[in-house]
């Protein structure tokens, strides 16, 4: 089955649960300074969020390149069973790679709630779309293989500056739904358009050239025929 299909369908698994078992009731006032501190606190100036959030994609990103793990991942998202050939456990380093997007998604949900001071059981939702859209952005395949974890910063900031410059212009927020939609199609689009020049310009290159007749010599003495014949020569 398709990895992004049962994942969705998980998701909707999932929260369906938690609506059930905990009867949609929200949860608030939690009194915790540690728990507030994730979000309002501040370390030499710097909010907590944003050292929270450079330490997590510099440690995912070393992780990504610097790591038999992170080799693995790319080889596994290539070609499952190239890689496998290879030696690559893909199962395990598939598991381990949604373990890690867990892990990080329930850290994105604790500072959320840490946010609101506040948990209920649809919260957070529809930020799937968002999360797809910022690894679109960028350049990240949905195939598997190419891209990084700064590429998708670099999309969430995007989307970040996008949605701020609507509030700004005094855009319905509803139109940024619409937007990220699009930002989706618009980028897939382009990353099939550019993969298939790149294909097409690879199986389009010229042959090496073919091997031309030996160089021409000054020397008059190379032209001259080899004393006796090969018979002579295997004669003692």
């Amino acid at each position: 089955m398709n990895d992004f299909i049962v994942t969705l369908a998980m998701l909707s698994v999932g929260a369906g649960l938690l609506q059930v078992v905990t009867s949609d009731a929200q949860l608030t006032g939690v009194q915790s300074d540690a728990f507030a501190w994730l979000t309002q606190g501040s370390v030499l100036g710097v909010p907590a969020p944003v050292l929270i959030a450079v330490v997590v994609v510099v440690a995912l990103e070393f992780v990504l390149v610097a790591t038999p793990f992170g080799r693995s991942a790319y080889a596994a998202g290539i070609g499952p069973r190239a890689a496998e050939l290879a030696g690559v456990p893909v199962r395990r380093v598939r598991f381990g790679v949604y373990v890690l997007s867990g892990a990080c998604a329930g850290g994105a949900g604790v500072l959320l709630a840490s946010k609101l001071n506040s948990v209920q059981s649809g919260l957070g939702s529809g930020y799937e779309l968002t999360a797809i859209a910022a690894a679109v952005l960028g350049g990240i395949s949905l195939a598997g293989g190419r891209g990084s974890v700064w590429r998708a910063v670099l999309g969430a900031l995007f989307l970040g500056t996008l949605s701020q410059g609507l509030q700004m212009l005094g855009v319905d927020p509803l139109w940024f739904t619409i937007v990220t939609g699009l930002s989706i199609v618009a980028a897939v689009a382009l990353d099939r358009i550019v993969g298939r020049i790149a294909l097409s310009r690879l199986l389009g290159a010229d042959p090496p050239a073919a091997a031309g007749p030996p160089p021409e010599h000054d020397d008059p003495r190379l032209d001259q025929p080899l004393a006796g014949s090969a018979r002579e020569a295997r004669t003692p």
